[in-house]
């Protein structure tokens, strides 16, 4: 697993830019499905076929989203400087200081500048930066600046993969690269254990600013259900309980809107049965992923949303639990081979 984590997270592929993480993703999955193809969205879709019978073999789609926040070359000033805007829900706090690499013609790093404190007044330090305050700063000179760089290239956060203490890992890109990593590693597992539904495997683009991904693909398979993995929020200092997940404890399996009761009670089922450690999240109002764009298609798709527990989220050093990402890999599996579960049609409440 820190395997396939270490080279999801180490390949660039901002919203909307998703190219070298889709080739990443073919290349994963290849020899783990039947079926293979890129969308003309750049999602990748692959099919793995069940073992159970026609009329009883549902089609379920499993997604997680490719594409990761960072930021785009918005002019280039005097001097060679750079400046930025964010694509995706960039954190700009965290900006000042960072190593971050332009990835034009050929990968450019520079450090995030700003005023230093000396030279701010006692009110702008207290201020969060704004764009205009932060600019790159490669080194090189106007000249070799506007030969190598454009306007509009992509601009990625540090690739480092840091195994910590106890199981945990640091990254960027964890968001929600690691959803991609469990998908994958359900696909590993089926290769050595029955499951009775076809599993259609999606590492879609797009999430942080569109959803667009998801949509078209879920739209052009047209599943019986499908599952939605992503990140939720990880539990430590200044998180609220409510709000939060414990790392180590196993993926959410989440209960609110946008989350199937059908679904959520088949997945529980099969977690209780198979050991999976897993945590009951509730989340009374519309949930921040692609699950609420999915079960909104044709006539409605039964959703559910399952979170691998990810703390400091949208930042350089996402820290999350290694085996909260293989775990989510068990529950997908075991949902995929799961009885009772529902399809297009009226809750039986």
């Amino acid at each position: 697993m820190d395997e396939i984590l270490r080279k999801l997270t180490g390949t660039v592929g901002l919203t909307g830019m998703e190219e070298p993480a889709s080739r990443l993703v073919c290349e994963l999955w290849e020899t783990l499905v039947d079926e293979l193809h890129v969308d003309r969205l750049g999602s990748v879709v692959g099919l793995k076929r069940g073992d159970g019978e026609d009329g009883k073999r549902l089609r379920l789609v499993v997604l997680g989203h490719l594409d990761q926040i960072g930021l785009m070359v918005q002019k280039i000033e005097p001097g060679g400087f750079l400046r930025l805007q964010m694509v995706g829900g960039v954190d700009r706090r965290i900006l000042p200081g960072q190593l971050l690499t332009v990835y034009g013609a050929e990968p450019v790093q520079g450090v995030v500048g700003a005023v230093p404190p000396h030279l701010q007044k006692p009110d702008e330090q207290k201020k969060v930066p704004t764009w205009h305050d932060l600019y790159l700063d490669t080194g090189l000179p106007e000249r070799e600046v506007k030969r190598r760089i454009r306007v509009g290239d992509p601009v990625g956060y540090p690739t480092s993969y840091v195994e910590l203490q106890n199981g945990r890992r640091a990254m960027a890109g964890a968001d929600d690269r690691s959803a991609v990593a469990a998908i994958t590693w359900a696909l590993e597992l089926a290769r050595r254990q029955r499951h009775t539904h076809d599993i259609y495997a999606v590492a879609e683009v797009q999430e942080e600013w569109t959803g667009l991904g998801a949509a078209t693909a879920a739209f052009g398979l047209e599943p019986d259900c499908a599952l939605v993995i992503d990140v939720d929020q990880g539990r430590h200092e200044g998180v609220a309980e409510k709000d939060s997940l414990e790392l180590g404890k196993g993926p959410s399996v989440t209960h609110g809107l946008n989350n199937h009761p059908e679904l959520v009670e088949a997945a529980l089922t099969v977690a209780a049965a198979q050991n999976i450690p897993h945590q009951k999240f509730f989340w009374p109002s519309p949930y921040g992923t692609d699950g609420a764009t999915v079960e909104t298609l044709h006539t409605g798709i039964p959703t559910i949303n399952f979170g691998i527990p990810l703390r400091y989220m949208h930042s350089t050093v996402e820290v999350l639990d290694i085996e909260d990402v293989k775990n989510a890999g068990r529950l997908i599996l075991a949902v995929a081979d799961a009885e009772g579960l529902p399809v297009v049609g009226p809750v039986d409440w």
